[in-house]
């Protein structure tokens, strides 16, 4: 029977792969109202590229950026889990959560 900290370790590789080759390489988002970004205005309906791989491929987010380190996302600190799922979450939480929630209940399902 699994425990919640192999579990947990599952999840942290499933993390690690996504952050290395993201499901969701880039999204276009579009400005909804006129903003400032840095020293850059956006005005509203101006079409956004966000490109996500290159703060997870960061060597200033992720020692040994190319490899792959599944215990980055368990671990506390600068570089820890906190860290990471702030850089490396292309999805939003919601979605996160969901794919999260139907792993565990196939996991689940298979280990009864």
């Amino acid at each position: 029977m699994p425990t919640s900290t192999s579990l947990d370790y599952l999840e942290s590789c499933a993390n690690e792969a996504m952050r290395l080759k993201p499901v969701v390489p880039s999204m276009l988002s579009e400005a909804l109202r006129d903003t400032t970004i840095g020293d850059g205005r956006v005005p509203a309906g101006t079409i956004i590229w966000l490109v996500f791989r290159h703060d997870t491929m960061g060597e200033p987010f992720f020692p040994d950026a190319k490899g792959f380190e599944p215990k980055r996302w368990l671990e506390e600190g600068t570089h820890g889990r906190d860290s990471a799922k702030r850089v490396a979450m292309p999805l939003s939480v919601v979605d996160r959560a969901f794919v999260r929630v139907a792993i565990s209940r196939f996991l689940r399902s298979r280990w009864r």
